[in-house]
């Protein structure tokens, strides 16, 4: 084992803890419904189905991702490569009142991530999945009970083939294998996932250059280079470690590896310069680039009261080591083209230079409470020492960062009734900024981390037959964007003030399953940028100020429970330019329309011999509106249009 993993495991294995409780999730895959399973409608995914108002890459306007803030089974992760679909049962976002009695909340929400595991009796789940534009996906994956209750084994694997709006492909495989080891109240489930892509078309970038959009591009027309194809390996290895040692203590531990290889990667440009659609086309070429992180956490939590009083006690430590290559690109102007229209099949011989190495190391000692008296009050306290190193290696330069900061979380949830809880509460975190985009003069470098604040008010009025759950938040943490020379660094401060409500209800005996949320929020910048007229006062993102949306499947007597299903989302305008339009004072930003998505669908339980299996088919975006999605400032790539999926799920 590598000297830096071995500092990393002997300081999280001296504390141990049960972070949270990990519900057992439905094993059979013809029953997942992401609407049906979801508790709020603040963010759920199962299976490939997703649901709610927020995802991983989007809670309040902030990529809880980015910011570092993923959890597995509850257990601290540093993800460089995403959770593949064979190894994780269910996400949910842990924000808000849903986060009140998660251990150490974090200001951007928390990811959480459920492993599949292994319960009772041998299943296998089959998918064979038609996707959007034409694709496909077929996966098989497995719940073996070698030796019952103490030793079973999770497996799965998948291939498929996506395609994209323009026409672009790629080849898609992955596998995953978990152990689960149970012996006496003891747990031990070490994993492994991988996936790889290959053919992978680069999906072209949009700049603009002016103040001037073009129209999106025609369907299935690929103007992308035939050639510029990525091919990349991804991997998520670990362990996560349970027992319960005494009646009241108890312990949750894990260590993981997460890398990506690319062995190819390639970006494409079109900078447009007017509604003409003339525009520059440029490929940048990435040599062999490795990124890697070790990450793990170790907790202990004691429990004890009596009655209507409940403690929890959690001691900790969590750390990360994180090595990113970036750089050494080699950059090709090819011949101007009308945007839209495919260019030369020529490949340019790309000359590359030495890469950037970043690395990132980050430690915290944790003490936390967690306390509940039942009707009358549930409290959340938390404190966190975190120490943040970081190191660029750009060729003969080396720039270096160090931080040590006191974190703190502090939640409160006041029984003003039976069913109804007052909350509020405020979080400090050190949390990363992500990387910066492809398009900037610093592509793909790890951007320094942020010190985050939020505080949050609430109430949750729980219905007979569902909840409602009213929020107001404000989140402030640093803000980047493109500099003078289109260097991705931090110009500000940014302060998102927003509104979100959700509501979720199983009605009409558990026939019609509602989710319908909306969150209501204002994203302004100020600092250095914005006084010397560099950036606006309004942050740019993927994510609107404005988002409403609804959820509903109704289970009939049809055909032995025929359930149409319905998803409507409405995206106000969104801000697509970080410059002001104009250098006079007060100027506009360049803006995207409103856009709304109308999905329609159903679901068709059947039995194929003695095996439950579902049919499922949706239309989505059936109004079939073109828009823009921004990436970046004046960055886009085509939103999806019109498109059909469908999908036959077996159990055996």
């Amino acid at each position: 084992m590598p000297s830096k993993c071995r500092r990393l495991t002997t300081g999280a294995l001296a504390l141990v803890a049960m972070a949270v409780p990990v519900e057992a999730w439905s094993q059979q895959k013809s029953a997942e419904n992401a609407v049906t399973s979801a508790d709020d409608a603040f963010g759920t995914s199962v299976g490939l189905e997703s649901t709610g108002l927020y995802s991983q890459n989007n809670v309040r306007a902030f990529s809880p991702l980015d910011a570092g803030n993923a959890r597995l089974d509850g257990i601290y992760f540093d993800p460089v490569a995403n959770v593949s679909f064979r190894i994780r049962a269910s996400q949910a976002e842990r924000v808000g009142f849903a986060a009140l009695q998660y251990p150490f909340p974090a200001p951007t929400g928390i990811v959480d991530d459920r492993l599949r595991t292994v319960q009772g009796e041998f299943t296998a789940g089959l998918g064979l999945h038609i996707t959007q534009y034409g694709g496909y996906v077929t996966e098989l994956d497995m719940q073996i009970p070698v030796v019952p209750e103490r030793v079973g084994l999770v497996a799965g694997v998948a291939q498929g083939h996506s395609k994209q709006l323009d026409g672009g492909h790629s080849e898609n495989y992955s596998f995953a294998l978990k152990p689960v080891l149970r012996f006496a109240t003891v747990e031990i489930s070490p994993f492994i996932s991988g996936s790889f892509v290959r053919y992978g078309d680069t999906k072209p970038y949009i700049v603009v250059r002016g103040n001037n959009v073009p129209d999106p591009p025609q369907r299935n027309r690929q103007y992308a280079s035939f050639w510029a194809q990525n091919d990349t390996n991804n991997f998520n290895l670990g362990t996560t470690v349970k027992a319960r040692l005494t009646d009241r203590l108890s312990l949750r531990a894990g260590l993981f590896r997460s890398s990506i290889r690319r062995n190819e990667n390639y970006t494409e440009l079109f900078m447009v310069s007017d509604r003409t659609g003339n525009a520059r086309h440029i490929v940048i070429a990435d040599p062999v680039q490795d990124l890697y992180s070790w990450s793990g956490e170790a907790q202990l939590a004691y429990r004890f009261g009596s009655g209507a009083w409940h403690h929890r006690l959690i001691a900790g430590f969590r750390g990360r080591d994180r090595y990113t290559e970036s750089g050494g690109s080699d950059i090709e102007p090819l011949e101007d083209v009308t945007f839209g229209e495919p260019g030369p099949e020529l490949k340019p011989d790309f000359v590359f230079s030495a890469v950037n190495r970043g690395k990132v190391r980050q430690t915290a000692w944790l003490l936390g409470y967690l306390g509940k008296w039942e009707g009358v009050a549930q409290l959340n306290l938390g404190l966190q020492r975190a120490d943040f190193r970081a190191r660029q290696t750009d060729g003969p330069d080396v720039t270096r960062s160090h931080q040590k900061e006191w974190l703190y979380n502090a939640s409160i949830g006041i029984d003003l009734a039976r069913d109804l809880i007052l909350f509020g509460g405020t979080q400090r975190g050190l949390e990363d900024s992500g990387a910066a985009p492809e398009t900037a003069a610093n592509r793909n470098e790890q951007l320094p981390a942020a010190r985050s604040t939020q505080y949050e008010v609430g109430l949750r009025w729980k219905l007979p037959a569902g909840q409602v759950v009213l929020s107001g938040f404000e989140i402030t943490k640093p803000y980047f964007s493109f500099d003078a020379v289109d260097r991705y660094t931090r110009l500000g401060t940014e302060k998102h003030r927003g509104i979100e409500v959700s509501l979720s209800g199983h009605l009409v005996h558990d026939r019609l399953s509602l989710l319908a949320g909306a969150v209501f929020m204002k994203a302004e910048v100020s600092g250095p940028g914005v006084e010397s007229g560099l950036i606006g006062d309004r942050a740019v993102g993927t994510r609107p100020p404005v988002k409403l949306s609804f959820d509903a499947n109704y289970r009939t007597d049809l055909w032995g429970g025929f359930t149409p299903t319905l998803g409507v989302t409405i995206r106000g305008r969104s801000v697509a330019g970080a410059r002001p339009l104009s250098p006079e004072p007060g100027s506009k930003q360049l803006m995207l329309p409103a856009r709304n998505d109308v999905d329609l669908g159903f679901r068709q339980p059947l039995m194929l011999g003695r095996y439950p299996a579902t049919v499922r088919a949706k239309v989505q975006n059936l109004l079939d509106q073109k828009r823009w999605i921004a990436i970046a400032s004046q960055t886009f790539i085509p939103g999806d249009r019109r498109r059909f999926s469908a999908s036959l799920l077996v159990d055996f």
